[in-house]
């Protein structure tokens, strides 16, 4: 018998089946053992699916593969300790988070938190078919590419980013840098990748605003 996936913010019982409030929409989804029943076609989307879409706070936001309408909701319980043991393995040697990516919402991509760790953060669209990029963005952007950048954070906390012969380029702040240059980033940096644009952001920073 499989494992019933758990959500947020409210559920119900419905017969063994959990119906669940999706987040920020008022569409209802259906929850079966180890897999959602998307709420306008009823296909069947997997734990490996939800697990790929969601962001480190356990927030989903993915559209449904068959009929493409948008679904939002959170991930809690087991499934959310699962959500964090995959993002702990892509930490080096286990270390802490030392700053995030804001990724801001637009026509490609809904509104995510992406972790960063001390070391070398490569920065790219998710293609879902094995990479080396370590903080993936899922995104339709086509001008986003699949190792767009690098971020480096040093044991001291700075960050350097720089871009890694992209299609179209890294901006920061409305500045583009070239591969061959490096660019120190300040906590609230806004980096455009492609069409894509996402807030740099500290940890203590981010903590501080996000009790």
């Amino acid at each position: 018998m499989g494992r019933k996936l758990q959500v947020a913010p409210s559920e119900a019982s419905l017969g063994g089946i959990f119906v669940v409030h999706l987040w920020q929409e008022r569409t209802i989804a259906y929850i079966s053992v180890n897999y959602i029943l998307c709420p306008h076609c009823t296909t069947k989307i997997s734990e490996e699916t939800i697990l790929a879409n969601a962001d480190c706070r356990g927030k989903v936001a993915m559209l449904c593969p068959t009929c493409s309408e948008s679904l939002r909701f959170r991930l809690r319980g087991t499934t959310l300790e699962h959500l964090k043991a995959r993002y702990a393995e892509l930490a080096p040697e286990g270390d802490p988070v030392r700053a995030y990516l804001q990724l801001i919402a637009n026509d490609f991509a809904y509104a995510a938190l992406l972790p960063l760790y001390e070391g070398c953060n490569t920065i790219g669209s998710y293609n879902g078919r094995g990479t080396s990029v370590t903080t993936p963005i899922h995104s339709s952007d086509p001008s986003l590419g699949r190792n767009h950048c690098q971020i480096t954070i040093e044991p001291d906390g700075q960050a350097i980013i720089q871009d890694l012969d992209s299609m179209t380029g890294t901006f920061v702040a409305g500045v583009e840098y070239l591969p061959d240059t490096f660019r120190e980033l300040q906590s609230g940096d806004v980096i455009t990748l492609g069409a894509t644009s996402l807030i740099y952001v500290t940890r203590t920073d981010y903590e501080e605003t996000n009790p």
